[in-house]
């Protein structure tokens, strides 16, 4: 289970060892949703990258933009993302 503070990498596509990432927070979408949101601040990219959630916390216009290192992201939550070790 993700929480605050932990180190996690995007385990898809080949990227586990060629992404790091910070969890930063964690949300429902609403009061009667299961899906469950990540925020999470990227030090390290990789060519495959996660989905940004599509909420009202990605309206800006970048939105399909690639995620760059250092970008805070809010992305739905899954077992694409693994705590590192």
């Amino acid at each position: 289970m993700l929480k605050p503070g932990n180190l996690i990498c995007y385990n898809a596509g080949g990227m586990k060892n060629k992404t790091l990432g910070l969890v930063l927070d964690l949300e429902s979408r609403d009061h009667l949703s299961t899906v469950r949101q990540v925020l999470i601040m990227w030090v390290v990219v990789g060519e495959y990258m996660p989905k940004k959630s599509w909420t009202l916390h990605n309206t800006n216009p970048r939105f399909h933009d690639k995620i760059t290192s250092g970008e805070i992201i809010w992305h739905d939550m899954g077992n694409w993302f693994e705590v590192t070790r």
